[in-house]
């Protein structure tokens, strides 16, 4: 189930809006190798962010320690929605805008914007559709955090077994 959720969460952090192709990314900033074991992954986080207390959903949240910039992956049970159904319904959705659906590297998902509530990210779904995994990254329309945010997620790798 860890192998899953690891290549679940890998495939889900491509699909933001600022890789809406499949690219590689150079990371160009010094940082460290960050495990979280519980769920089977890793990020290359920046030297100078901090790991913050998942709230709520989350099950996994960093970023500056004064919180200017920030990210946060939230895990959800599949209550009976498809991705076509959360496009749709986002589509819908007041301050939501840019939904659309995009594959990337075989796996379907969802990518939003949120200005009003100043953040951006994706929806997919984990192998077996039970889980619904939504990515945050937050300040939207900042051009030097979306390059990050870009590396950070170009750099989720799934722990060794």
């Amino acid at each position: 189930m860890k192998k899953a959720l690891a290549l679940a969460l890998l495939l889900l952090l491509f699909c933001t809006p600022a890789l809406a192709t499949n690219t590689i990314v150079v990371i160009d900033y010094e940082g460290a190798w960050v495990p979280v074991e519980s769920h089977g992954f890793q990020l290359y986080l920046p030297i100078d962010w901090v790991l913050f207390e998942p709230e709520g959903d989350e099950i996994f949240s960093a970023g500056t320690a004064d919180v200017s910039s920030y990210m946060a992956v939230e895990v959800y049970r599949n209550t009976g929605y498809t991705l076509q159904s959360i496009e749709t319904e986002l589509s819908a959705a007041k301050g939501y805008r840019n939904v659309r659906s995009r594959v990337f590297n075989g796996v379907p998902c969802v990518l939003y914007e949120c200005p009003g509530e100043d953040m951006f990210g994706a929806v997919a779904m984990s192998d077996d559709a039970l889980n619904a995994y939504f990515l945050k990254f937050s300040p939207y329309g900042n051009d030097a955090f979306t390059h990050l945010a870009d590396q950070i997620m170009s750099s989720l790798y799934p722990l060794e077994p």
